[in-house]
């Protein structure tokens, strides 16, 4: 039987994209990736991630999609709520890795509290043939959403490297960070470039840390 499993990199960043993925393989080749170290990305050393993602690409087949933080912004600015934007990109994704490989039921780590309003979110983008078990901490739970997120943790990183090479030959100086809130070299990039363009298709500008920074720095441009 051949399973599948969803998760996301990047939910709670300020600076750069939110990474979803889709991971499916055998029930069987599942058994195998505990053991190879496979679990929730965020317990994973960076180093021990890369040497997973090129060993998960040869163990099982994937869809990824990149959700940049300008469109979050956008769509955020239209009410529509993260939870239904990762929804639908999950719901598509699914779809198209379906095609590849004909799994019978899919894990999905909800950010929903209630995991069932996850499931009915994705459910509402396309008409899927096949189980969808949404849970809280799947990703702990199930080794094949493990898997989802060290891929997409591991495709997040790639993508933050681009925007950190783009941005410094634009002139911006500074440590950008992991683009994380909670990360202060983040905060302090997003403090000394704010108003610089090159930043702006990189913000999710409807955070409110962006908020917050955005409203600091203009007050005091009053006193300036």
């Amino acid at each position: 039987m051949d399973i599948a499993g969803v998760d996301e990199a990047g939910r709670g960043c300020v600076i750069g994209p939110l990474v979803i993925c889709a991971f499916a393989c055998n029930a069987e080749v599942e058994k195998t990736l505990r053991p190879m170290g496979v679990r929730d990305s965020k317990e994973v050393p960076q180093e021990e991630r890369v040497k997973l993602y090129t060993q998960l690409k040869k163990l099982g087949k994937f869809t990824v999609d990149a959700i940049t933080a300008e469109l979050i912004t956008q769509k955020m600015r239209a009410k529509i709520s993260l939870n239904d934007v990762e929804a639908k990109s999950a719901s598509l994704l699914l779809k198209r890795l379906h095609e590849k490989i004909a799994f019978e039921r899919a894990y999905v780590d909800s950010p929903d509290p209630r995991p069932e309003k996850f499931e009915q979110r994705i459910r509402k983008h396309a008409n899927h043939a096949f189980a969808i078990v949404s849970r809280n901490k799947a990703d702990r739970d199930f080794p094949v959403v493990g898997a989802a997120s060290i891929i997409a943790k591991a495709i997040r990183e790639e993508e933050l490297a681009a925007i950190k090479k783009q941005l410094a030959a634009a002139g911006l100086q500074g440590d950008l960070g992991t683009g994380y809130s909670h990360d202060a070299r983040t905060i302090k990039f997003l403090n000394e470039n704010w108003s610089n363009p090159a930043l702006k298709p990189f913000v999710r500008w409807e955070w409110a840390t962006a908020k917050n920074v955005q409203t600091r720095q203009m007050d005091l441009g009053k006193f300036l």
